[in-house]
Formats: structure tokens, C-alpha cells, sequence
């Protein structure tokens, strides 16, 4: 039987880039930080246990409350940039949040059975690009106080019966 001999350094690289995949692969589930998220094709979910609250049928000054005013989308270093060496012993208290109001728009649709009201809300981050676009958005769809849908594929339909 051969032996096998752990220090070789062709194991050490190959252990080495083993360790290095089980770390960087356990970073994913970190923080939302839009400095570093331009160079990852990394989606991060924002408002996820909110919008798992929000059921049909609730009353619209309950599903606010439930999505809340505004979300944290990132934070801002508020100290002048010395160094990186400066920037990794930071504490929390030297980063400020960047926040975005609550819904981020709102849309009124008239259709011939009656008027809606559209809150649309920011339920992830696919592009730090500083724009926030459609498929970031899920819109929640209210009639008279009341939601009635969640969805795109709710609010094309109203549109396609008001095409004005």
C-alpha cells in the first residue's frame, strides 16, 4: 500500500484552493454592501421577511406599516479615506445607511371595474448601478384600502385594460 504524503506542494495548493472555495462561498450570505456588489452578478434580497407578511386581503395602512417608510440599502464610510488598513479596523458607528423611501413610486390605474392604487417596492438589488428598475420592484396592487395582488403580471393586466 502507497502512502500518501500531506506535504507536498501540490496538496498544499490544492488544499489551500479548497479552503479558499468554502470561504468565498460562504460570503454570500453576507451584508449588502454596494461597493463590492458592482463586481459580483450576486442578487441581494432586500424586504424578503416583510414581503413574506403581506398576505391578500389585508388592509393597506397595515401592509405599509408591515413594509415599513424606508429600507436600508447600503451604508456610507463617514471617516476621510487614510488607508485600507484604517478602513478595516472601522466600527460600526463609522458607517452611516444609505437609505430609499418606502414605496420607492407609487401608480394609480383607472380600469372600467374601478380605480387601483400600485405601491411599488424594492425587493432586491441586482446592479449597484445607482438606478433602481423594474425587476428590482415588486409592485403590490391595492382597491379600495384593500390588497387585491401582488405582481407584474397583475398590474399589465390593469394596464392592458386602461391602455391610455
Amino acid at each position: 500500500m502507497r502512502s500518501f504524503d500531506y506535504n507536498t506542494p501540490s496538496m498544499n495548493r490544492l488544499i489551500l484552493l479548497f479552503l479558499l472555495a468554502v470561504v468565498s462561498g460562504g460570503c454570500a450570505a453576507g451584508m449588502y454592501n454596494p461597493v463590492t456588489a458592482s463586481t459580483s452578478s450576486q442578487t441581494f434580497l432586500m424586504n424578503e421577511a416583510s414581503f413574506a407578511q403581506v398576505k391578500v386581503g389585508m388592509a393597506q395602512d397595515k401592509v405599509e406599516q408591515i413594509m415599513g417608510g424606508s429600507i436600508v440599502i447600503g451604508y456610507a464610510y463617514q471617516k476621510p479615506l487614510t488607508d485600507e488598513a484604517a478602513i478595516a479596523k472601522a466600527v460600526s458607528e463609522d458607517y452611516k445607511p444609505l437609505t430609499i423611501a418606502n414605496p420607492y413610486k407609487t401608480e394609480d390605474i383607472k380600469t372600467k371595474e374601478g380605480s387601483y392604487h400600485v405601491e411599488y417596492y424594492i425587493s432586491s438589488i441586482r446592479q449597484s448601478d445607482g438606478v433602481v428598475s423594474d425587476d428590482e420592484l415588486v409592485p403590490l396592487v391595492f382597491r379600495e384600502g384593500i390588497l387585491v395582488a401582488r405582481g407584474w403580471d397583475y398590474v399589465r393586466s390593469l394596464r392592458l385594460k386602461n391602455p391610455s
